[in-house]
């Protein structure tokens, strides 16, 4: 239930109709994935590893389960972001990845970064892990470079990129801002307050110069929407021109909703990726080393504004960013598919 990642497995199973993908997945996750066709839903004893986590045990049914899954299948595939980030239980998560790999024939890690991280060690662990890996894709050249000297190590940029979607309407007048919650991140929630004012002023201007707004949550588990909820609290006088969009699996109607855009204000990644992928003009807001890796990776030449520096932060910026013509990712979207290519290789093997 976080577009970007949801988008990841509709791309994956998209990409190969004609094998069939299974997914260890709790019901309530599932409604993303209901229209794939060839992908299989199993819920993975939710009931039974929600009590298990409400005890607060390390062991969870749910992984227990998808490595008996993988075991009856020719490969793995971890398909996912901000999958390799170090946390203070890192040698727990670490060693949990390591019995999945061990559980499957052949393992595949496509479209993740690698960090951030503090401990070498953490890199050194996951370096002997990644050499029991069949494939590895990183989307960045910073992850990339860490291990380049693997043979089994690749690059391509976000598979998002790769969305074969087309929307051939006419832009309509509004503007959607993607919206995360900061005041759960240890790191960042000393920005919370200058960021929602910030949002809720650019809301403002915005809808002075006729514009009409669209606050647009990725993922509900994440505080998106407890976010936008606080920002809607310092705009009572302007609701008829804000509206609210709470993604809730329905993949198409999000994408309906960026494609319909006059543009799109970033702080998501996938909404930076998506607004450019669907030719929007789009103003990024950093709140992680990875957006900004990828903007210079790509020699982006416009104004962005990145939460550590928001004293400089001006709404003309994003104004005249939404009077622009979109950036060219033509190159990237082709270039995006070459995280399938070894997996691809390996399937037309197997037959």
């Amino acid at each position: 239930m976080n577009l970007g990642d949801d988008l990841f497995v509709k791309i994956l199973c998209n990409r190969f109709p004609e094998y069939k993908f299974i997914l260890t997945c709790p019901k309530k996750y599932s409604r993303p994935f209901l229209n794939i066709t060839n992908l299989k839903i199993i819920d993975g004893f939710s009931k039974a590893n929600s009590i298990l986590c409400r005890l607060n045990t390390k062991l969870t049914l749910t992984r227990s389960f998808a490595r008996f899954v993988s075991k009856q299948c020719d490969a793995t595939v971890n398909i996912g972001g901000s999958i390799f980030m170090e946390k203070k239980d890192w040698e727990t998560q670490a060693y949990q990845f390591k019995k999945d790999i061990e559980a499957s024939k052949a393992f595949f890690i496509l479209g993740s970064n690698f960090g951030p991280y503090k401990d070498n060690n953490y890199v050194a662990f996951y370096y002997n892990l990644f050499e029991k890996v069949y494939d590895i894709c990183f989307r960045e050249q910073f992850s990339y470079d860490k291990f380049k000297m693997m043979r089994n190590v690749r690059l391509a940029p976000d598979i998002v990129f790769s969305l074969p979607y087309k929307f051939d309407k006419i832009s309509q007048n509004f503007i959607v801002i993607s919206v995360i919650d900061l005041s759960n991140r240890q790191d960042l929630v000393q920005y919370q307050k200058k960021y929602e004012n910030i949002i809720a002023q650019t809301c403002r201007e915005l809808i002075q110069i006729g514009y009409r707004v669209v606050l647009m949550s990725f993922c509900k588990g994440e505080g998106d929407e407890l976010a936008i909820e606080r920002i809607n609290k310092k705009l009572t006088n302007y609701q008829t021109k804000v509206f609210s969009f709470f993604y809730d699996g329905d993949i198409e109607n999000a994408l309906k909703v960026i494609g319909e855009s006059k543009g799109v204000v970033a702080t998501r990644f996938h909404s930076m990726i998506l607004g450019w992928t669907l030719k929007k003009p789009v103003y990024p807001i950093i709140y992680s080393q990875k957006t900004l890796n990828i903007l210079n990776e790509i020699k982006f030449d416009r104004a962005y504004s990145a939460l550590s520096s928001l004293d400089n932060f001006t709404v003309k910026d994003i104004i005249n960013a939404m009077d622009s013509p979109p950036i060219d990712v033509d190159n990237l979207k082709t270039n995006s598919q070459k995280h399938f290519a070894r997996l691809e290789e390996f399937l037309n093997l197997k037959g």
